[in-house]
């Protein structure tokens, strides 16, 4: 599985591995995080740590689940970005949107 999530200390946390994003993974994304919002969980963390490659999908991904708490009163988090990212997040201006953590302990630790 590219996507996988658990709830830690009321937290969900997804962890995403994907190369290549897609229509499909971005609408998994958003309805896991639709799914929570509607159980009450509004507190995410998005683990980047295993992406290798990051593009403009990885970015439609994050910028759809972004909305997808906004409009149900959440918040995103980003965790563990490698360098790659971290750019990538830079040059197109998300790093002045998202919330990003060194560490997911760190993202995680941030709501409470």
């Amino acid at each position: 599985m590219n996507i996988s999530h658990r709830i830690l200390s009321n937290v969900l946390v997804v962890e995403i591995k994907i190369e290549l994003a897609s229509s499909v993974n971005i609408d998994e994304f958003s309805n896991i995080l639709r799914n929570y919002i509607e159980e009450g969980i509004k507190n995410v963390v998005v683990d980047l740590r295993d992406i290798k490659h990051f593009n403009s999908s990885h970015i439609g991904m994050l910028v759809s689940g972004y909305i997808t708490l906004i409009k149900g009163r959440g918040e995103l988090r980003l965790a563990d970005l490698s360098e790659r990212v971290s750019k990538a997040l830079k040059i197109n201006r998300l790093d002045l949107v998202f919330d990003i953590y060194p560490t997911l302990d760190a993202a995680i630790k941030s709501y409470s």
